[in-house]
């Protein structure tokens, strides 16, 4: 047997003896071969070596030839191919192994040294078995991740990177070196604003960062939407149940609604009842500064559900109760399910002036409301009468049931009077109605009826006479069929149409634009999102679509005035809303000015 040294160890390294390789008198003498590590045992794919030496213990009488080789070339390569010990040499000889470079992304490789058993004359050494080598061989290649960017939403816009790689459109998938650090920043187009990243997660800065590793995908989806936007004002959360109603007249705009808990709107607490109570806020229409707000506590639940703007600013507001509501003289209840409930407002800062409950009859609500040229006001609603007037002072002058109808849902001033449509008696129908302002109906129609549920949602008086009508029927669970339905002014049906299915909402809302023969209409067709169509009202032809990029507005409401259009609303959603630059969140309202082309 004969010892090798490795790195201080001692090993033993096998060798021939005689015939047969067995041990007998003639055996000669034991003889080692030595290894010493020279320079470490790493070498690299960037050219790094590791060095090794050989030495023999005693003098050979022959010379001593030792092959060798790595196990695995393409991971390290041996210089010299053999050493040679000649006569009476002991060494060291030095054995040169150098890493071997490849394209792949393999991290460090172990492999070994390895000796062929040494030839030799010398029997002391003949058949000599040299231990291998272990060895690591370092990577050098950093290796690449991926970005991939998505552009969506009807807006136009860029996102490139830094560094270089993304110039989005044109070029949106890149890769970079492991270890490299990509900031992607959106910019929006000319008439565009950027809404978002919607992949992963949803964040309304311009800029997204990823830390690239070897091997990974990042992407990154952009939103970017029309700039329909003029300004938005934010009705603060976390308590805004319900914002459903808007209107607006001159530089007054005011939204209602119903709170769910205490809150401050505009730096304003508003006292809190308990359960729901109604919410009203007031912004200027020219840029959406917020003005006054204020609620009535209750016991049980209230809402506002039409709000109208006097001559002179004031603000009326009417909807319904259940439970006590105080409006400020104290309690009041209605005698049966439900109470009605009118209230008027100083339009400087919404201070009560006066305001009245309607407890009489089994269920009494207000469901829209009117300014009357001379400073009255039309209220829309069921209870005694589903049409009613009041003075400035909130006093009765006169109420009336006009035809079949059982009662009101929507109101709208056309030239000398109004229009309004609501349930007939039975269900099922809705009646339209045109009444003159000395209170004498010019017309009371069925003009829609179904055998399936119906919601009926808005009324707009049309320039030319007559009217349309927005309602949605359930075509079943989930699924609603919205209709617009067009009544002349002799309260004849002259068209009507689907306008759209959806498979979440009833909910619509329409506005009469500046042209005479132009038409908007809001309409939730999703979960949480709604579309803005525009329409030529001679024909009822669609000519026009609108995506402000929003996925989570549920409750919603129109309103045109001097030209400017309003749209109000609010959030069920745990998320910002998407494509709308303010972070608005579950439980959150909004006020916006829209830019329509």
């Amino acid at each position: 047997m004969r010892r090798a040294v490795f790195a201080g160890l001692i090993v033993v390294a096998a060798c021939g003896g005689g015939a047969g390789g067995g041990g007998g008198d003639d055996e000669p003498p034991p003889r080692d071969a030595e290894i010493h590590v020279v320079s470490g045992t790493t070498t690299s794919e960037a050219g790094a070596t590791a060095e090794i030496g050989v030495s023999l213990s005693d003098a050979p009488t022959a010379p001593v030839v030792i092959a060798i080789q790595s196990d695995d070339p393409g991971e390290g390569a041996v210089s010299p191919a053999t050493i040679r010990f000649e006569a009476g040499d002991v060494g060291p000889h030095t054995v040169v192994v150098t890493g071997v470079d490849d394209a792949e992304v393999d991290g460090a490789q172990p492999y070994r040294v390895v000796f062929a058993a040494a030839v030799s004359d010398d029997a002391g050494y003949a058949g000599l078995i040299v231990p291998p080598v272990a060895l690591t061989n370092v990577d050098d290649d950093v290796g690449t991740g991926t970005v991939r960017v998505f552009l969506n939403g009807p807006g136009a816009g860029t996102v490139t990177s830094a560094p270089a790689g993304i110039a989005c459109p044109g070029v949106c998938v890149a890769s970079f070196p492991a270890g490299t650090t990509v900031t992607l920043t959106a910019a929006a187009g000319t008439g565009s604003r950027f809404g978002g990243w919607r992949v992963p997660g949803v964040d309304f800065t311009p800029t997204r960062t990823f830390e690239i590793g070897a091997g990974e995908l990042h992407q990154a989806n952009g939103l970017f939407v029309r700039d329909q936007l003029a300004w938005t004002a934010a009705v603060d959360w976390p308590a805004v149940e319900r914002l459903d109603v808007v209107a607006a007249a001159g530089d007054q705009l005011v939204v209602g609604g119903e709170l769910d808990g205490p809150t401050t709107i505009g730096g304003t607490p508003l006292p809190y009842g308990g359960g729901r109570d109604p919410l009203i806020a007031a912004y200027a229409a020219a840029d959406g500064a917020f003005r006054w707000s204020r609620s009535f506590g209750g016991t049980g639940d209230a809402r506002v559900q039409a709000i109208a703007i006097l001559p002179g600013g004031d603000v009326v507001v009417g909807g319904w109760f259940t439970g006590e509501l105080d409006l400020g003289a104290g309690p009041v209840t209605p005698s049966s399910t439900t109470g009605g409930f009118v209230a008027r407002l100083r339009g400087a800062d919404g201070a009560v002036v006066w305001a009245k409950a309607l407890t009489a009859g089994p269920s009494v609500w207000v469901a829209g409301l009117g300014a009357s040229p001379d400073g009255g006001i039309v209220a829309c609603g069921s209870g005694t009468a589903p049409l009613a007037w009041l003075d400035g002072d909130g006093g009765l002058v006169a109420a009336i049931t006009p035809g079949l109808m059982a009662g009101c849902v929507a109101i709208d001033r056309r030239a000398g009077g109004w229009v309004a449509v609501g349930e007939g008696a039975g269900g099922g129908s809705a009646v339209y109605v045109s009444v003159d302002d000395d209170r004498h109906v010019d017309t009371a129609e069925s003009v829609f009826a179904t055998s399936a549920s119906m919601r009926i949602n808005d009324i707009v008086a049309l320039p030319t006479g007559g009217a349309i009508v927005l309602l949605a029927v359930t075509m079943g669970v989930g699924l609603y069929d919205h209709w617009m339905t067009k009544v002349d002014a002799a309260g004849n049906v002259v068209g009507s149409i689907s306008a759209a299915s959806s498979n979440y909402s009833d909910r619509s809302s329409a506005a009469v634009l500046e042209a005479p023969d132009s038409l908007l209409v809001a309409r939730q067709i999703g979960a949480g999102i709604i579309v803005l169509e525009r329409y030529d009202i001679s024909s009822l032809m669609r000519v026009a679509g609108f995506d402000l990029g929003s996925t989570e507005v549920f409750d919603f409401d129109l309103a045109t005035s001097a030209g400017h259009t309003f749209l109000a609303g609010d959030s069920f959603t745990t998320e910002p809303l998407i494509g709308w630059p303010m972070m608005l969140q579950n439980d959150g309202g909004f006020v916006s000015e829209l830019k329509l082309p």
